[in-house]
């Protein structure tokens, strides 16, 4: 016998665990939105896809990239870039997707700016899906943080120390315009809007189940060593959840960097996103 095969006894125990518990509950994720941390690459995005293909090989994976400039823009151009996510949505709607589930994977705050904009479009939507029992969840890797213009300067600000010298004044500036345009305009600061936006029942208006609180579980993932989204920044969000009575689940880990924690321990990693899967199918399911 290998040395690794018990490893492997146990990964594909786990794997029809998985299966059984799907046929029992009779739902696949059909429909998997996934919002990507600001300047990501392809091939890196490519990596957790891959998985969640594997893990959901059935799904419409829905993948939104953005670049640094996202951060800075009106909210007009925000939302031009993900109406075609609305669009999508309304598609998988018509041919009976939406009914199987969505699953909302948000890594970073990059991420989460890219879901805020989307809720938007979807509550001024009037030909948004019919709200219903469907089911949903909602993934946090490494996010929310709780300070706008020390995350502005962390995601965008080279490594080189010169070249970081020049940039970080720019993105003081533009930070500064930004916060100013929208503080006029009557919006509310960018992270306040992002940690209020995760604490809301209903995370995707005309999908899932407005009233209950528990309807759309999330997972939070996150590392004690991030330092571009602190662990206490995630943490005082988790007691908010917690608090206002939402399916909350954790998944701390000890060392790992920003977006990278899939990376050190994917089995433990890939096994939390099943799991508050099936914690979504069971909440639909508890209120039939």
């Amino acid at each position: 016998m290998r040395v690794d095969q018990p490893l492997q006894i146990q990964r594909k125990c786990a794997k029809i665990r998985w299966e059984n518990a799907l046929i029992i509950l009779g739902y696949r994720c059909r429909v998997i939105i996934t919002f990507s941390w600001i300047d990501a690459r392809l091939a890196h995005v490519q990596k957790y896809t891959d998985n969640l293909r594997n893990i959901f090989p059935t799904s419409t994976i829905i993948v939104v990239m953005v670049t640094a400039a996202f951060y800075f823009s009106m909210e007009r151009s925000k939302e031009i870039i993900l109406s075609p996510v609305v669009d999508i949505l309304h598609r998988e709607r018509d041919n009976g997707n939406i009914s199987k589930g969505v699953m909302l994977f948000v890594m970073s705050n990059g991420g989460g700016f890219q879901l805020m904009t989307l809720r938007k479009l979807l509550l001024k939507d009037p030909s948004s899906v019919t709200s219903s029992q469907n089911p949903i969840a909602l993934v946090c890797d490494s996010t929310p943080g709780d300070n706008a213009l020390e995350s502005a300067i962390l995601s965008n600000a080279p490594n080189n120390p010169l070249i970081r010298l020049l940039v970080v004044p720019v993105i003081v500036l533009a930070y500064g315009v930004l916060y100013a345009v929208d503080f006029l305009a009557g919006n509310r600061p960018l992270f306040e809007e992002l940690r209020s936006t995760y604490l809301e029942a209903d995370i995707l208006p005309s999908i899932g189940n407005p009233i209950d609180v528990k309807a759309a579980p999330r997972l939070y993932i996150y590392s004690k060593k991030d330092k571009m989204t602190l662990s206490k920044h995630v943490e005082s969000h988790i007691k908010q959840a917690t608090l206002l009575g939402l399916d909350v689940t954790v998944e701390v880990f000890s060392n790992t960097p920003h977006v990278a924690h899939a990376r050190q321990d994917p089995d433990r990693y890939w096994g939390a996103v099943r799991n508050v899967w099936l914690r979504a199918l069971q909440q639909v399911r508890s209120q039939l």
